[in-house]
């Protein structure tokens, strides 16, 4: 995984806030592992592991930007 990847959970692990389930992240650190959702709204990295996870693509330099301000 490198920064700026999208990546979408596998094997039943699930993306989730209180209410919302995320189909896919974008990476925003690799170490340690933080992932946010592509709007930004959620971050998560102490609940996850780069071994949940599969890359499915690169997120654009907007999307990119928003998410690397939950840093």
């Amino acid at each position: 995984m490198k920064v700026g990847e999208i990546v979408i959970p596998l094997n039943g692990f699930v993306l989730h806030c209180a209410t919302l389930r995320y189909p896919s992240a974008v990476v925003i650190s690799t170490d340690p592992l933080i992932l946010t959702s592509e709007d930004s709204t959620m971050r998560w990295e102490s609940t996850i592991s780069d071994q949940e996870f599969e890359v499915t693509g690169s997120a654009d330099e907007e999307t990119l930007n928003n998410c690397l301000r939950r840093l």
